[in-house]
């Protein structure tokens, strides 16, 4: 309703040969994808018939730019020791939640394994 009272308005002026289209922000370089509507005004005393939007640009994708995925911590382990604090807040907290079972079934057995108990 918005767009054509527009186009009605700006065709109204009789001075502009009025061009317009919906486009989306991140097929022309921008870094979200937001739909836009653009409208553009040539005055017909200097307008050749010569101007049309510009077509998409294709982007590189993001995994270019980033670092290679690192390996997953396996469930169950620790922070490194030279990482004191966490690797005592994860013992802390893994010794409180299997006092009261809550870890039985998860990976409590693997513990010992890491002298943790």
């Amino acid at each position: 309703e918005y767009y054509r009272a527009t186009l009605e308005s700006l065709g109204a002026l009789k001075t502009y040969n009025v061009h317009s289209k919906f486009m989306d922000t991140a097929e022309h370089g921008g870094p979200h994808s937001r739909q836009r509507i653009y409208f553009i005004g040539i005055s017909k005393r200097h307008d050749d018939g010569s101007f049309c939007f510009p077509d998409p640009v294709t982007r590189p994708s993001i995994e270019m730019f980033l670092d290679p995925p690192v390996r997953r911590q396996v469930q169950g382990s620790v922070p490194p020791t030279h990482s004191t604090t966490a690797r005592m807040n994860v013992c802390r907290t893994l010794k409180e939640l299997s006092a009261v079972n809550v870890l039985e079934r998860l990976f409590v057995r693997a513990l010992p394994a890491a002298g943790l108990v």
